[in-house]
């Protein structure tokens, strides 16, 4: 064998060697791809975990939760808030009360205890001290329709007369204002709620007289803000007033002043300093009497 030969075989030999050596990897690559093949569709094989992705979530439950427990919360303080109101607010007039009211007939000791509280016993004896109920009735009643009852005035007369000056023109003496200030101080030294409170507390006898003179379906409120609006409805004249001389009477000399109801020419005659003192005084009754309804 020539040594070409031998060089040929020994070639063939290794090709053949590489060829089954490749052979065996393919054949190993195809029984591992087979064997993982089983193992993936094998029922010993446990299903993948699902990976929970975080997120954002409200726990309806626990709000509604919330919401019961601060709804219960607010029952319970709703129901707990009448312990605190009850407390009972500190009296602004320290004025005793009468206990038990007295017969009409038999009330003017007991009106008369009630105003010493407010009053000095000097400014007392302004104020007729008999039938005292049914006079302030009466009165109001007659300045809600414009009129001046003097038989049944609640106060006395002015001790001095109404005087005038004579000059050039007639007019009014301020001393003629000045006898009306007494009894001004008299109805402003109760403020306004004292009076509300004492007119509230003799109430039924004022309607018992008021029901006595023939208003037997009205509430006396309704004359005590006839009077109040006639009160609070005159005008206030400043200045020097002209008057005019009529036998023994004087009138005013401004046909819009006498014509005026006879309740708001004796305001006018009490001077502009006393009108505004009144007039300030019942607009604060009215109001009290008003919140109080």
């Amino acid at each position: 064998m020539t040594e070409k030969n031998v060089e040929q075989d020994s070639n063939v030999t290794k090709k053949r060697i590489y060829i089954f050596s490749l052979l065996i990897v393919f054949i190993i690559i195809i029984g591992a791809s087979i064997k993982l093949f089983t193992s993936l569709n094998s029922d010993d094989v446990k299903a993948p975990v699902k990976v929970a992705i975080p997120v954002s979530v409200i726990e309806e439950p626990k709000v509604v939760e919330q919401i019961e427990v601060e709804a219960q919360t607010q029952i319970d303080n709703t129901q707990t808030a009448p312990k605190i109101i009850q407390t009972q607010a500190l009296p602004i007039v320290e004025v005793e009360p009468a206990e038990i009211l007295p017969q009409l007939n038999d009330s003017d000791l007991s009106v008369k205890t009630q105003l010493s509280q407010y009053f000095a016993k000097q400014t007392l004896k302004l104020v007729v001290q008999d039938d005292m109920i049914r006079r302030f009735v009466v009165y109001v009643d007659n300045i809600g329709k414009g009129k001046i009852a003097k038989k049944h005035s609640p106060i006395i007369e002015p001790q001095s007369s109404f005087t005038v000056v004579d000059g050039d023109i007639l007019t009014t003496s301020p001393e003629s204002y000045e006898r009306y200030t007494p009894f001004v101080e008299l109805f402003t030294s109760m403020t306004p709620q004292q009076a509300v409170n004492f007119y509230k507390e003799y109430k039924p006898l004022f309607e018992e007289a008021y029901q006595e003179i023939g208003y037997q379906e009205r509430d006396f409120d309704e004359a005590v803000f006839d009077a109040i609006d006639m009160i609070l409805t005159t005008p206030i004249v400043t200045g020097n007033v002209p008057l005019l001389s009529e036998s023994v009477v004087y009138k005013y000399a401004y046909s819009e002043w006498e014509q005026l109801p006879e309740a708001q020419k004796q305001l006018l005659r009490m001077g502009a300093k006393n009108v505004k003192k009144v007039k300030s005084a019942v607009k604060g009754i009215k109001t009290f009497l008003e919140r109080s309804e």
